[in-house]
């Protein structure tokens, strides 16, 4: 019996999975890969986006203070 792996459980992402996912546009997943923010691989000609990088990446921005915005 195979056991499917649930998005949650990943290691990587495809980009357009990343962007859906963390509401990034292609082109800002791009540069933030191209500032070493966001960490990517290569497998072929797929790119996989390591989702641990951009939770650490999203966790080192600074929250808003005023919760009325």
């Amino acid at each position: 019996m195979t056991e499917q792996i649930s998005e949650i459980d990943r290691v990587t992402l495809r980009v357009r999975e990343a962007c859906h996912i963390f509401s990034l546009s292609r082109s800002e997943l791009y540069r933030r890969i191209g500032s070493g923010d966001i960490e990517a691989i290569k497998i072929g000609r797929s790119t996989l986006i390591v989702k641990d990088s951009v939770l650490r990446w999203l966790s080192s921005l600074p929250r808003l203070k005023d919760k009325s915005l």
